[in-house]
């Protein structure tokens, strides 16, 4: 799964494992303010290749927006995204969440 527009596609190039994690940090910082989900989709699809510090900070991405939040939920519980990932402060939030 790719981002429509070309600049974040330029920028989703470098969340790979090849990448250094800071380069990978610094895109998913910025392509968690591209307004809608399509970063959300895109890291669960990559989430299995994704480092725990990328991961880390991928979960942070999903806490902005309830849809976000939404994907988040629904991927806890497909089991591709293992809820040890999330950690216990952010668990206690998403228990307190509506699902949408």
């Amino acid at each position: 799964m790719s981002l429509g527009n070309p600049p974040a596609k330029a920028v989703q190039q470098f969340i790979h494992p090849q990448e250094p994690s800071s380069i990978q940090l610094a895109a998913v910082r910025t392509l968690s303010t591209v307004p809608d989900t399509t970063i959300s989709i895109f890291l669960i699809g990559q989430w299995s290749k994704l480092t725990p510090e990328v991961q880390n900070e991928a979960v942070n991405t999903f806490l902005v927006t309830d849809k976000r939040i939404a994907l988040l939920l629904d991927a806890l519980e497909s089991g591709t995204i293992q809820p040890s990932s999330i950690g216990w402060s952010r668990s206690v939030r998403l228990m307190a969440q509506k699902k949408i």
